[in-house]
């Protein structure tokens, strides 16, 4: 059952998953300058991340994209700090739920993740972490200007979405397959920033001033949107 209303965060910066379901379904309730500008990588990490599954899971939520955009930040973090940040056991079974409850939409979340996990090389700043997988979704793939990349082992579940990524359960702790990350080996710039270009093929967010977070809520940036009669773009929540 959906909340009825949200009645507002305690502390924006350290939701709970209460706090965060009820935003999702209200999220116009919230004045977005209210809100710190770098919220997503607030809330993309291990106390609200089933949380964000289940919303996106919810096909009839509003903020479902915002909640695949964070999905999107925390499985690059995990990978690209080679599961210091979060559990590869947490990540494993979030990618197997997409998989087998997901629509397209999350079972291309799971390819993704699953080729990211096998090529690290296949980071791109603005796709994982500025929503540019959620704005443009399309499969990862072996790039073919690579042919020395050894085939990765096929996953029973992956949908055949690309070609075969690699399972979760074969990429060991300290590494993985393909050539480890040449930039800092987090995938969040230094104090957490969108702006200014970051050493991970970083660039602004696609709406100049705009955080990234708010282009997948109704405070701006979806083009694809109806207008809302606010000079801005109106929001699109799902590619259905």
């Amino acid at each position: 059952m959906h909340p009825a209303a949200f009645r507002g965060f305690a502390n924006p910066v350290d939701p709970s998953p209460a706090e965060l379901r009820a935003w999702a379904y209200h999220p116009d309730s919230v004045i977005a300058e209210n809100m710190p500008p770098e919220w997503d990588i607030l809330v993309a990490g291990d106390p609200l991340v089933n949380t964000l599954m289940e919303l996106a899971l919810d096909r009839s939520c509003p903020a479902r994209r915002f909640a695949l955009h964070c999905l999107y930040i925390y499985a690059a973090d995990a990978i690209r700090t080679k599961f210091r940040a979060h559990p590869k056991r947490r990540l494993r079974r979030l990618v197997e739920k997409a998989e087998d409850e997901g629509d397209e939409l999350l079972v291309l979340w799971a390819h993704n993740t699953r080729m990211l996990l096998a090529m690290p090389e296949l980071f791109d700043y603005r796709d994982w972490c500025e929503g540019g997988l959620v704005r443009h979704p399309r499969r990862l793939r072996v790039p073919s200007s690579t042919p020395s990349v050894p085939a990765l082992p096929s996953s029973p579940q992956a949908g055949g979405y690309g070609g075969p990524p690699a399972a979760l359960s074969s990429v060991p702790y300290s590494g993985g397959y393909g050539a480890a990350p040449s930039a800092a080996s987090h995938s969040l710039p230094p104090g957490g920033g969108y702006g200014a270009a970051a050493p991970y093929g970083g660039a602004p967010a696609p709406a100049a001033g705009v955080p990234a977070w708010q282009q997948f809520s109704p405070y701006g940036g979806d083009s694809s949107g109806p207008s809302t009669g606010s000079g801005m773009p109106g929001p699109r929540y799902s590619y259905e």
